[in-house]
């Protein structure tokens, strides 16, 4: 029995093809790249957020270093796992 896609992502096309990429370098499906970037997102490890007492004061870019966000403007790919 198959199990139900439970959770959707919505990719650029550059990001589809970065985790492609990644996933054939580690000989895993691609779904389970995405998967993984989802559960990191949702919880990340101790120290890895900008609001990580562990780095002190809050990390955030200045407005220069800051990159137009295009992923949501215009997606690409759907991956379902």
């Amino acid at each position: 029995m198959l199990a139900r896609p439970q959770v959707e992502i919505v990719l650029s096309e550059e990001l589809w093809r970065s985790l492609s990429h990644r996933a054939r370098e580690l000989g895993v499906p691609l779904e389970l790249v995405a998967a993984g970037l989802v559960c990191d997102t949702i919880h990340p490890e101790p120290g890895d957020d900008a609001l990580s007492p562990a780095r002190g004061r809050p990390q955030f870019a200045s407005p220069r270093q800051r990159r137009v966000r295009t992923e949501s403007h215009s997606p690409m790919r759907t991956v379902r796992h």
